[in-house]
């Protein structure tokens, strides 16, 4: 379960510091899909990157199943489980898609992996032994790195 209590992000900008995120306040608990919806600055993506650590809260906590990791660095946050796609997914070229999703899980590509593609919809047998290259679709590419995460 994720906990979001009372979180407020400051940041600094052109004119000065500007409140970002302000008592925001919400549960996620395990196994169930949820959708952030709002508009265009209305810090969907703040508070994901403050969630994962890439931004520090400036008030409030975040609780990952009742452990606070409001203070957490990113790696620290990833290896409990938590993930974050980019909305432009990164492009590792060069590299196969097996070589990727053993990086990420830490481990050499198993069932567990074919499974992790099957999940976002890719067949392992058609991906795991291809470089990732220009002729992936911006969608596979996507897929790859959702999969990446659930590794």
């Amino acid at each position: 379960m994720l906990e979001v209590k009372n979180v407020g992000l400051t940041l600094k900008g052109d004119e000065g510091e500007v409140q970002v995120l302000k008592d925001v306040n919400f549960t996620l608990e395990d196994k169930k899909i949820y959708v952030m919806t709002g508009p265009n600055g209305g810090g969907k993506s703040v508070t994901a990157k403050t969630i994962m650590g890439i931004h520090q809260p400036t008030s409030g906590r975040i609780l990952l199943d009742g452990v606070d990791i409001t203070h957490k660095e990113i790696f620290e946050r990833a290896r409990m489980g938590i993930g974050y796609a980019f909305q432009q997914p990164a492009r590792f070229k060069g590299i196969k898609v097996r070589e990727l999703l053993e990086i990420a899980s830490g481990k050499n590509a198993s069932a567990d992996t074919c499974d992790h593609l099957h999940d976002v919809g890719l067949c392992a047998q058609d991906y795991l032994d291809r470089e990732i290259n220009a002729s992936f679709s911006g969608g596979e590419v996507k897929r790859i790195e959702i999969a990446t995460i659930l590794a």
